[in-house]
């Protein structure tokens, strides 16, 4: 429970297993709920170029990919930054300093901005097929970019008519919940509610 000056614990008190493999649970939950994210955000909606639908798909389709995967790798960081704080729980006489442990969550965090950067919502920043593909018939189709379903100055999207769980953002980068789906709700309470709730199950 405490450590002297020279690193040698000095404060004693009983662990149970929750309380020992708290971190584990913490990296169990922190993947699952990243994994879950990244497969709707993998199969949400595009958001497709009504001018030119065929470029703008196969730049969603690229975006989908570096999205997922840099929240995959950051998933990883996740853990390994959970580990490396974790360690004096399994060696009590080694204490590794907090740039090591927040080292990989950086890492992490500096993947996704970075991909985010190069790449653009929907994939906007990235190049047109075949260097510059030529313009496309205009198909006639409006943008679902209704400013009706958005609250909030545009971060908070609600269309009960629309079935997608995820939508891509319309500000920034990402996507974030159609809070007109009943199982949006449902998903948003669980991602709260665990963490909350781990302490009260495994203390």
């Amino acid at each position: 429970m405490h450590f002297n000056a020279s690193g040698i614990p000095d404060g004693f008190a009983t662990k149970s297993v929750g309380s020992v493999f708290f971190p584990v649970f913490v990296q169990a939950g922190v993947t699952a709920t990243i994994l879950v994210l990244s497969w709707f955000s993998f199969r949400a909606r595009p958001e497709l170029d009504p001018a030119r639908p065929a470029d703008s798909a196969r730049r969603h389709r690229r975006f989908s990919v570096r999205a997922v995967i840099s929240l995959l790798l950051l998933a990883g960081c996740v853990d390994v930054s959970i580990l490396a704080g974790a360690w004096p729980i399994w060696h009590a006489d080694q204490n590794l300093s907090p740039v090591l442990v927040l080292l990989p969550l950086l890492t992490g965090l500096a993947i996704v901005v970075g991909v985010a950067l190069r790449t653009g919502q929907g994939g906007s920043r990235l190049p047109a097929a075949d260097g510059g593909a030529p313009e496309e018939e205009n198909t006639g189709v409006v943008r679902r970019d209704d400013d009706q379903y958005w609250r909030g100055a545009g971060s908070l999207y609600v269309n009960r008519d629309d079935p997608s769980l995820f939508v891509q953002k319309r500000f920034g980068f990402g996507w974030t919940l159609n809070f007109g789906n009943p199982r949006a709700l449902l998903l948003l309470a669980l991602i709260v509610g665990l963490p909350l709730a781990l302490p009260l199950i495994f203390r």
